[in-house]
């Protein structure tokens, strides 16, 4: 008996790390959902009280880093773009 195995296929997920001034999450949240769509996952990393920001990290399946990054520069302008690279998830 054989058994069947399933598929997988490979994703491209951009993440990246972006502090943003504020100590609310919800308007940058509202932000990166309408410049990079409804696909991107947003959690706190850390917040910052005494300089007045947070840092979020950022991920975001099937664009490229190019287009994330241009997106970002043209919708966030405060924001202060981290580490950003592209990996490959399976799934």
């Amino acid at each position: 008996m054989r058994v069947a195995r399933r598929s997988r296929s490979i994703q491209t997920v951009v993440t990246l790390d972006l502090t943003v001034p504020g100590l609310n999450s919800n308007g940058p949240r509202r932000e990166l959902q309408d410049a990079l769509g409804e696909a991107v996952r947003v959690y706190v990393v850390s917040t910052d009280r005494r300089h007045d920001c947070i840092t979020l990290h950022v991920e975001v399946a099937g664009q490229t880093l190019d287009t994330v990054i241009g997106a970002l520069a043209a919708n966030l302008t405060q924001a202060t773009l981290g580490r950003a690279k592209t990996i490959s998830v399976r799934r």
